[in-house]
C-alpha cells in the first residue's frame, strides 16, 4: 500500500508538471503573439527572434504562476521598450489586499528611497517620520533594475495589504537600522478608483493647497477625469486670480492622453501641440483648444525620475509652447501609448501599442524629459524639511 501511494504522489506531481508547463506555453505564445501584433514595429518577432529564442527554455520550465510571471518580466526588460509587463493572477492574499490608511509620499536621492511625508490616523506614521530611508516592507526589497522606481515599489506595499494583519517595515534612521510593525487599518472613506483596461484599478489622488498668498500648489499622481474635473473647478474659482501655480508629478505614474491635452486647454492660451502618435500606421496629432476662463498666471511644473508616460508628454508639450517652466530632474524616459490586455489563464499583459515624438521631434522614450531649470533634491535636504525644487517655483 506505502509503494503504491508513493507512485502515485509522483504520478500526481507528474500531472501537475505537465499542466503547469502548458500553462507557461500557453502564456508566453499569446505573449509574443499580442506584443507582435500591436508592437510599433512589425518586424518586432523577427527583430528579438534570438531573445526570445534564449528566453523561452527557462520560462517554459517555470514551477508556478508566479515564477513564470517574474520570468517573464525579466524577458521584456531585456527589450529596449518601456511598458511592457505581465500580471501573474492574484493569489488568495492579494486577493484581499485593499486599500490602507497609510498617507505616505516616497521620493529617491542618491539611490535611496526616503519618506518624504507620512500622515494619516495609523498605521505607517506610528513608526516613521521624515527623511527615513526605506529598506524593505513586508520583507519586499525594491527591485533597482526594474523600470519601475524603487519608491514607486515600495510605495505600493505601503498602500495596499490586509486590514488587521501587521505589516513589517526596515528603515534606516540617524545611521542605524531598525526593524518596526504596524497594524493595517482601511481607509474609513473608500477612495474612487481608476481603471484602465485590464489593469488593477487604482485609487484617484489629488491634492491643491495655498503655499502662500501667491503660490497654488496641485499634486495628482494619475491623469483621469477625476483630476481634470477637480483641476479645472481649482482654475475656476480658489486659484483663478493666483499669480503663480505649481503642478507636482514628481509621482505621477501617467493615465489617459486625452486628460492632459484637455488640462491644457485651460492652463494655456495657445494650442498646446501634444506631438505625434503613430498607431497602427496612423499618425494622431492631438491639440488642445483654449478656454476662455483659463488660468492666467505663471506655472511651474515639478517633474523628477518618477514622472511617467502622460506626465513626461504633458510637461514636455508644455515647456515647448513656451507656457510651462519644468523644475527638477530628469523624467523616466518611459513614454509610449500602450495597451492592456488578457492573456490564458488569468494573466494580464501591458504592450507598446504605439510609438511617440513631441512637436519638436523630441523622443522623450528612453531619454525623458530635461528639465530648464534642473534642480536635486538630496536626502539632507528631506531630513530637513526643505524642498529646493518646490522652493524654486515660488
Amino acid at each position: 500500500m506505502k509503494k503504491f501511494l508513493f507512485l502515485t504522489f509522483f504520478a500526481f506531481l507528474g500531472v501537475l508538471g505537465a499542466v503547469q508547463t502548458e500553462i507557461n506555453q500557453d502564456v508566453f505564445d499569446a505573449l509574443l503573439k499580442d506584443v507582435s501584433k500591436f508592437h510599433y514595429d512589425s518586424n518586432f518577432r523577427q527583430k528579438y527572434a534570438q531573445e526570445i529564442k534564449s528566453a523561452r527554455p527557462g520560462i517554459i520550465k517555470s514551477g508556478n504562476n508566479g515564477e513564470l510571471g517574474r520570468k517573464i518580466n525579466e524577458f521584456l526588460r531585456r527589450l529596449p521598450d518601456s511598458h511592457l509587463a505581465v500580471m501573474p493572477p492574484a493569489d488568495e492574499n492579494s486577493r484581499k489586499n485593499v486599500p490602507l490608511q497609510n498617507d505616505i509620499t516616497l521620493m529617491e536621492s542618491g539611490g535611496r528611497v526616503l519618506v518624504y511625508s507620512v500622515s494619516g490616523n495609523s498605521g505607517a506614521e506610528k513608526v516613521l517620520q521624515r527623511g527615513d530611508e526605506i529598506v524593505s516592507v513586508n520583507g519586499f526589497i525594491p527591485d533597482r533594475n526594474a523600470r519601475i522606481g524603487m519608491a514607486v515599489q515600495l510605495k505600493s506595499k505601503f498602500s495596499f495589504g490586509i486590514p488587521g494583519e501587521k505589516s513589517s517595515v526596515e528603515f534606516i534612521r540617524s545611521g542605524r537600522k531598525m526593524r518596526k510593525s504596524f497594524v493595517n487599518v482601511r481607509l474609513k472613506k473608500m477612495p474612487k478608483l481608476f481603471k484602465l483596461g485590464e489593469m488593477p484599478a487604482l485609487p484617484e489622488f489629488y491634492q491643491s493647497k495655498m503655499l502662500d498668498s501667491n503660490t497654488a500648489y496641485v499634486r495628482f499622481d494619475i491623469f483621469t477625469p477625476e483630476s481634470l474635473l477637480n483641476l479645472r473647478q481649482d482654475v475656476k474659482s480658489k486659484f483663478k486670480n493666483v499669480p503663480v501655480m505649481v503642478i507636482d508629478l514628481r509621482n505621477n505614474m501617467g493615465g489617459l492622453i486625452v486628460i492632459g491635452v484637455n488640462m491644457a486647454s485651460f492652463l494655456s492660451s495657445k494650442r498646446v501641440d501634444f506631438g505625434t502618435m503613430t498607431i497602427g500606421g496612423q499618425k494622431l496629432n492631438p491639440k488642445s483648444y483654449p478656454q476662455k476662463d483659463r488660468y492666467k498666471g505663471r506655472i511651474f511644473i515639478l517633474i523628477g525620475r518618477n514622472s511617467y508616460s502622460t506626465a513626461e508628454i504633458f510637461a514636455q508639450a508644455m515647456m515647448e509652447a513656451a507656457d510651462a517652466v519644468l523644475i527638477g530632474e530628469t523624467t523616466s524616459g518611459m513614454c509610449l501609448p500602450s495597451v492592456a490586455l488578457p492573456l490564458p489563464h488569468g494573466f494580464k499583459l501591458q504592450t507598446v501599442a504605439g510609438d511617440y515624438v513631441s512637436r519638436q521631434n523630441y523622443r522623450i522614450e528612453g531619454r525623458g524629459v530635461v528639465p530648464q531649470k534642473i534642480v536635486k533634491i538630496s536626502s539632507a535636504d528631506i531630513i530637513s524639511g526643505r524642498d529646493p525644487q518646490l522652493e524654486s517655483a515660488k
